[in-house]
């Protein structure tokens, strides 16, 4: 569970997140929705302990991610940085990745992963020939590669539309069949059709929202 309590953030003494409360429970894919500037980066960035909070709480399993290693392997990360080494391939990023968090069937959740996002074909190849849309689908597979209880994922939607018959629509079916849930800022109100519910960031007003069924 994902629980946010009367969480504010102060820059310069201008407020860019103000009271938030929500909570994410077990199995929800969770979005927010709005604006750039908004606050939605800021509030996962307080979530995943990257920044400290003016005041308020934001506990993941009921623990603070910034204070918690053991806690932080449960959770599974991509922001608007991959996370890849373009001198490697496809393959070699997952296999470093997996080495690092101890996956023990590691050849089989490449294969898995691989296969998933569509870059059976290239996984030989070094990713600095990737296209952006492949980096951003092998950075979500690098995000999974260890099984994580919860995945934050920001700015994701470049790789979502239909690409050698993938889609958004079909990881997000994927993931809530894992039984994983997700929170994901996402900046276009069209965005909404992907996740369960949502909080609109408008300034630092927010409006609880919800969204597809899957």
């Amino acid at each position: 569970m994902i629980e946010v309590q009367d969480l504010t953030k102060t820059f310069n003494g201008k407020t860019v997140v103000n009271g938030l409360n929500f909570q994410v429970r077990e199995g929800e894919i969770f979005g927010f929705l709005g604006p750039n500037g908004a606050g939605k980066t800021t509030t996962m960035r307080i979530i995943l302990g990257l920044l400290r909070p003016t005041s308020g709480k934001a506990l993941v399993f009921g623990d603070d991610l910034g204070s918690n290693d053991d806690l932080r392997r449960k959770v599974g990360i991509l922001l608007e940085n991959d996370g890849l080494y373009d001198g490697l391939s496809a393959y070699e990023n997952l296999d470093y990745y997996a080495q690092l968090y101890n996956v023990t069937d590691r050849e089989e959740k490449i294969k898995n992963l691989l296969d998933f996002a569509g870059l059976t074909e290239r996984k030989d190849d070094k990713v600095g020939t990737f296209s952006k849309g492949m980096k951003r689908k092998l950075g979500l597979a690098r995000a999974m590669i260890h099984d994580p209880d919860v995945l934050f994922l920001d700015h994701h939607l470049a790789w979502t539309r239909k690409h050698r018959g993938w889609s958004g629509t079909s990881y997000f079916t994927w993931q809530k069949r894992r039984g994983q849930y997700s929170l994901i800022p996402m900046t276009l109100m069209k965005s909404r059709r992907y996740v369960q519910k949502s909080l609109y960031f408008t300034g630092v007003q927010y409006k609880p929202m919800t969204g597809w069924k899957i």
